[in-house]
């Protein structure tokens, strides 16, 4: 099981990916007057509010305001989004991120595809089971064999809580990618949650014949084991999970697990 969202099992497949943010120079060709007219110091500019998003979003946002205001364009709203982001305003930031990617300018397929993607992964964050699949679903059309967004897709899937969908797009990810051990990990979280729990272990032996000790991967098979009833093995693998990856959101939710066993 990957780090959970929310508080239910249904939600085990629903996370963020870890960069929302692409390459400046990319951002650059977008059409802001100052990027039109070559301003020499917009990059740096652009470099200087994401830097802001880390240390305080707050300021990043107002300073992003500030420069969309006077014509910062693309770049300006791209900071703005991630700020709004930082700021746990999810929905407001997707919606940012969807009219930059369907908005005209200079941007190729690919970089519009990335705002897409970007857009539905901020709904994802905000629980839009509506929102985040439609976003992703436009992205996919720019690339349809990008494993990352599959990915992300599988995850607005099990956001609906359509398994059958979600293990789709994981089928997909798995031919693409096939010694990542991620995907099965996220299939077998599905398997599991629709029942099949030989399927879900099938998966994670996978997972862990391409990385002994995904921590995940680990979490999730110590949950399939007690839901067959081996709470032994189960224990085995939560505490594995605390001495792999301690501190971390599989950590505590193996800790919780022991807890309850307790």
């Amino acid at each position: 099981m990957i780090p959970r969202a929310g508080k239910n099992d249904e939600t085990g497949l629903v996370c963020l990916r870890a960069c929302l943010q692409i390459a400046s120079l990319g951002l650059m060709v977008l059409g802001s007057p100052a990027a039109a007219q070559g301003a020499p110091d917009d990059g740096q500019r652009y470099e200087t509010c994401l830097a802001q998003v880390d240390l305080d979003a707050r300021v990043a946002l107002a300073a992003a305001q500030s420069w969309t205001d006077g014509g910062g364009g693309a770049p300006a709203q791209h900071c703005a989004a991630l700020a709004l982001i930082g700021l746990q305003h999810y929905e407001k930031a997707g919606q940012i991120l969807l009219a930059l990617a369907s908005g005209e300018g200079s941007i190729d397929a690919l970089m519009r595809a990335d705002f897409y993607a970007q857009a539905g992964n901020a709904f994802l964050l905000a629980g839009s089971a509506e929102n985040a699949p439609a976003a992703f679903d436009l992205a996919l059309e720019l690339k349809p064999d990008d494993a990352a967004i599959l990915t992300d897709r599988a995850r607005a899937d099990a956001l609906r809580k359509d398994w059958k969908e979600a293990i789709a797009d994981l089928d997909r990810v798995i031919a693409l990618t096939p010694l990542a051990p991620e995907p099965y990990v996220l299939r077998a979280s599905a398997k599991r949650l629709m029942g099949d729990l030989a399927g879900a272990g099938a998966d994670l032996a996978l997972a862990l014949m391409r990385d002994p000790t995904n921590a995940g991967a680990l979490l999730e098979r110590g949950i399939v084991s007690l839901a067959e009833g081996n709470r032994d093995a189960a224990r085995a693998d939560f505490e594995q999970v605390l001495a792999i990856a301690p501190g971390s959101t599989v950590a505590r939710e193996a800790k919780a697990r022991l807890a309850a066993m307790n």
